[in-house]
């Protein structure tokens, strides 16, 4: 295990504690806000990165920004509705059960923003991982499951995806230490 492997643990273990305080309704509904915010991202950026060209400087850049002005649009709508339906639970004392389950779903939800991240980067900074990622225990499995999701995004997301997906098997299967069996004694 590398810095790398720290640094997703750490995430997904903060997850697990924002799960136990914002609990399983907060969280559930802000789960669908980040599945749909992911999905709408990836379908309609082109639709507000026309208007950001003037403003940045290439579209790459521009695609990136309308992607995350999507996405956590949807994430603060979805906000919105789960504090509202957060007061009738408590009002019925459901919130220690509440709490519990939040923490299974925060680890999910870590998880899942990982898997996003993991795809932007593999969209849109292909080449450019450090040795670190490739070294890492628990990278490969992140950007596996990106690229299983991947496919469910228009094609330019899902062929950057997959071409850095490549690469980074190909780094790993590289930097892997081959095991071999003893020999065997005559």
């Amino acid at each position: 295990m590398n810095w790398v492997d720290w640094v997703l643990i750490a995430m997904l273990a903060g997850g697990v504690v924002d799960g136990f305080r914002a609990g399983f309704v907060r969280l559930v509904i802000g789960m669908v806000a980040l599945i749909v915010g992911f999905f709408a991202a990836s379908w309609f950026h082109g639709s507000i990165s026309g208007y950001l060209l003037p403003y940045v400087p290439n579209q790459t850049l521009a695609t990136l920004i309308s992607c995350q002005i999507i996405f956590f649009g949807v994430l603060v709508l979805g906000a919105m509705i789960a504090a509202l339906i957060v007061r009738v639970f408590k009002l019925v004392g459901l919130t220690p059960v509440d709490r519990v389950l939040g923490a299974g779903v925060g680890l999910v939800r870590a998880s899942l923003i990982l898997v996003v991240i993991a795809m932007l980067i593999m969209a849109f900074i292909p080449n450019r991982l450090p040795a670190a990622v490739h070294r890492s225990t628990i990278a490969p499995y992140i950007f596996g499951t990106s690229n299983a999701v991947a496919s469910a995004t228009p094609y330019e997301i899902r062929q950057g995806v997959e071409n850095t997906y490549a690469e980074i098997r190909e780094q790993i299967e590289r930097l892997r230490p081959v095991k071999r069996l003893p020999a065997r004694k005559e």
